[in-house]
């Protein structure tokens, strides 16, 4: 219960946020305008003159995902090569809420928290370079299994949250 108070909250916020935008542009428009550049030598930046960010949630990771990880953490199914994002993951975890199936998986790839939209499996991708742009097939701790054609990869080893990913067949 209080975390659907702090969820509501962390909302509302974010709400504010954006409803202060405009204004916050005009008025980085009129410090800068105004700066006396031998006083402040460094522009102003739009991020100082927000009142409702919340500087927790910048690139943070979204909760159920650390949740899934962790869960495949326990159970021993995370691979060891994906490790490089675990502190993230750790950091947004929620542990309350593990997602019902918390992911598909290869020797290339895993989709944390994998969800079934109009076609395409969204979830959090992290994969090797060696998947890239190849069809794989991937199984979940329960047993289901889908077959994925793979984004492209443009690094070795990669971490996208909200990834849709094309479902074949």
């Amino acid at each position: 219960m209080i975390s659907a108070v702090i969820n509501l909250s962390k909302l509302k916020t974010r709400e504010l946020h954006e409803y202060e935008r405009p204004i916050s542009v005009l008025a980085l428009q009129n410090a800068e305008l105004n700066r006396d550049s031998k006083k402040r030598k460094r522009p102003f930046q739009l991020e100082e003159f927000y009142l409702y960010n919340i500087k927790d949630d910048k690139d943070a990771i979204d909760p159920i995902y650390g949740a899934a990880a962790l869960k495949l953490i326990e159970m021993g199914l995370f691979p060891a090569w994906a490790l490089f994002v675990y502190k993230q993951l750790l950091e947004r975890a929620d542990e309350s809420i593990p997602p019902l199936l918390l992911c598909y998986a290869c020797d290339q790839a895993i989709v944390l928290a994998p969800q079934i939209e109009d076609g395409m499996c969204r979830g959090m991708l992290i994969a090797m370079e060696s998947a890239n742009m190849l069809s794989l097939n991937l199984t979940s701790p329960c047993g289901k299994s889908i077959r994925l054609r793979m984004p492209q990869i443009k690094s070795k080893i990669i971490a996208e949250e909200n990834c849709y990913i094309d479902i074949i067949g």
